[in-house]
């Protein structure tokens, strides 16, 4: 998984409350369609980067929620208005990353928060969210309520990322948590139940606040959560599932259809391919061939770029195998200026939405 902040923060930006916050920006009216455009091509996560793919139409920005509401009611806007002035022909996708990110007193209003240390190399520890108690849903939906009112009628940013229902990472099929943290998620009142219910729950909510902007979410190889230990139910133990990820990732497809938008934060040189068309999603046997099934759907989907090792060139051929849409880096500098062109034309022409 990605981690780390891009180049765009709100943390220095005037100050408004909700009730004093401008109406949506006027910089353009959305476009007369149902839904915004769904992303295509070379996406930069870092735009001030964009100059490496001067032709890119479209970028993303990552946003920690404690930066963007440093208290109750009171948001912080500029840093993305001046991405988005800064860059009028491209759009933007924009991730919130909750969780460990969420502020201190959301924490405190869904009675505390859980040290998670990460079960891997990527990312860091740090005290996340009761992402599943209904405090914690309320305060995420006045987040997104006011992101809506400042965003949902401009055309530039035409995709909000669900991270409500995470911990560490901006994914919340993954948990990301060692042994010890599951044993603390566990006594802290998680259940796989409650982790169903905060994902249908949020995705319903951003459907409903941002009805033409598309919404994204993050699936992976397996849905991490956790269950009762066999013969000890005060104790927990850490699971993980495909099968149970398909199922809902099924439900969420069949209700929202080219609303929603699948993306996958871990193609590397060496992860298992499955070419186009890829299997059906009823039966779909891996996260990857499920991706490369959806090629003649509606639902756009796309891949951000995980490269502990290995050359960018073979994962870039993968994901345009794969039937992506969009294929997500801070910059693509590792391509050649002719490959770079080449992958960005493939994506844009393997997207149908």
């Amino acid at each position: 998984p990605a981690t780390g902040a891009a180049g765009v923060h709100a943390q220095d930006t005037d100050t408004t409350s909700f009730s004093e916050t401008e109406p949506a920006r006027t910089t353009a009216a959305a476009r007369p369609r149902r839904f915004k455009p769904a992303l295509r091509g070379l996406v930069v996560t870092e735009p001030r980067k964009l100059r490496t793919v001067r032709y890119a139409g479209y970028a993303s920005m990552k946003l920690q929620w404690n930066d963007i509401e440093t208290r109750p009611g009171v948001f912080h806007f500029s840093a993305i208005d001046r991405a988005l002035d800064s860059h009028p022909r491209v759009r933007f996708r924009l991730r919130f990353k909750a969780g460990i990110h969420a502020p201190q007193w959301v924490k405190e209003d869904a009675g505390g928060c859980v040290w998670i240390t990460p079960d891997s190399r990527n990312g860091g520890s740090g005290c996340a969210a009761r992402f599943w108690r209904r405090s914690y849903h309320e305060d995420y939906r006045k987040l997104m309520k006011a992101v809506a009112r400042r965003y949902e009628h401009d055309w530039q940013v035409v995709e909000i990322a669900n991270s409500q229902c995470t911990t560490i990472y901006a994914e919340p099929f993954i948990l990301g948590a060692d042994n010890a943290s599951v044993d603390r998620l566990w006594r802290a009142g998680y259940t796989k139940h409650r982790h169903a219910r905060c994902l249908r729950r949020s995705t319903r909510l951003l459907m409903r606040l941002f009805p033409r902007t598309r919404v994204s979410l993050a699936g992976h190889s397996k849905w991490q959560y956790i269950v009762a230990r066999s013969g000890d139910p005060d104790d927990g133990v850490g699971a993980a599932s495909w099968r149970a990820e398909r199922r809902m990732l099924n439900n969420l497809v069949r209700r929202y259809r080219k609303h929603l938008v699948l993306e996958d934060h871990g193609l590397g040189p060496d992860d298992r391919k499955c070419r186009t068309p890829g299997q059906p999603r009823s039966t779909a046997r891996s996260w990857y061939c499920y991706m490369a099934g959806l090629h003649r759907s509606p639902v756009a989907y796309g891949w951000q770029f995980t490269l502990n090792g290995g050359a960018m060139t073979e994962a870039a051929n993968a994901g345009v195998a794969m039937g992506a849409c969009f294929l997500e880096y801070a910059a693509f500098d590792a391509l050649t200026a002719s490959k770079r062109r080449r992958v960005h034309d493939a994506l844009r022409a393997n997207c149908r939405n």
